[in-house]
């Protein structure tokens, strides 16, 4: 992303060479999504005076041998310069520059089985072990985490407050790469779990 300062005075428009896109005022903030920018009017006179054309965010590649943890993680531009590059906000996964931990958060809130981002988001092949998983429930639901769906290999029956609770696992050690809940209630529950390898 861009951001573009100068003097606008009639039909001015900027174009990455996919889309065009008019400015209407200065600054004014450009997402450039093809090789090239351009400045250009169409049908009437404009002018663009005093142009300062700055980049948004930061533009580090980040490495991908860092992420090698993460199932779920987007990784489809990672051969790109941009911040944009590993989407973990989407996911609610984050890695450590050291690659050795793995947090992940998501919200539940299903009276039944949930599974966490609906897919697989530990990598089985590392030698992962939790190291804490918290909830902060909106009601005050019976739960039980697992594994696999109606599983209770991390926790069962375990009541929650109205409030941030710190689990007691059962084990530490992921039985396999999914991770579930089971609540009594449509109460909302934000997971955050942290992960560390032991090896």
């Amino acid at each position: 992303r861009y951001r573009i300062q100068g003097t606008v005075t009639g039909p001015v428009f900027c174009s990455d060479s996919v889309t065009n896109t008019a400015l209407t005022g200065s600054p004014q903030d450009f997402t450039a999504g093809g090789t090239t920018l351009s400045f250009f009017t169409s049908g009437a006179a404009g002018t663009l005076d005093n142009v300062t054309l700055t980049p948004l965010g930061y533009t580090a590649r980040l490495r991908t041998d860092t992420a090698a943890g993460l199932t779920a993680l987007n990784g489809a531009k990672s051969s790109t310069n941009d911040s944009t590059d590993f989407l973990f906000s989407t996911t609610g996964i984050t890695t450590s520059p050291n690659g050795r931990t793995q947090t992940i958060r998501a919200t539940t809130n299903t009276s039944g089985n949930q599974q966490l981002f609906g897919a697989s988001v530990i990598d089985t092949t590392k030698n992962w072990r939790i190291r804490s998983w918290s909830i902060v429930s909106s009601g005050t639901p019976t739960v039980s985490l697992g594994s696999a769906s109606a599983g209770a290999q991390y926790l069962s029956g375990g009541v929650l407050a109205a409030a941030q609770n710190e689990v007691t696992l059962i084990t530490r050690i992921p039985a396999s790469a999914n991770l579930w809940c089971n609540s009594n209630s449509t109460a909302t529950l934000n997971h955050t779990v942290v992960l560390e390898l032991v090896d």
